[in-house]
């Protein structure tokens, strides 16, 4: 939560430092998205996975009963 909070409250040095204004060059673009978002994106999908939320992502998979080997497997 820190982290997020953290981004809030930097977001317009952010929006300066990608802004067409900014002398940063690209090696520097990126080793900063590299270090940023990624970050952010594991901990939204690891509470996503700790909530529970995931226990509805199940598959049920119907086979068709005739006897040919390419029956089609039917996902609901």
């Amino acid at each position: 939560m820190c982290l997020f909070w953290d981004h809030l409250l930097t977001i317009d040095d952010e929006v300066a430092f990608w802004g067409k204004g900014s002398r940063a060059g690209w090696l520097s673009k990126l080793v900063f998205f590299i270090n940023r978002y990624p970050c952010e994106a594991v901990m939204i999908y690891t509470i996503y996975v700790i909530s529970g939320l995931t226990h509805n992502l199940t598959f049920t998979y119907h086979v068709s009963s005739s006897s040919s080997p390419a029956a089609p497997l039917i996902l609901t």
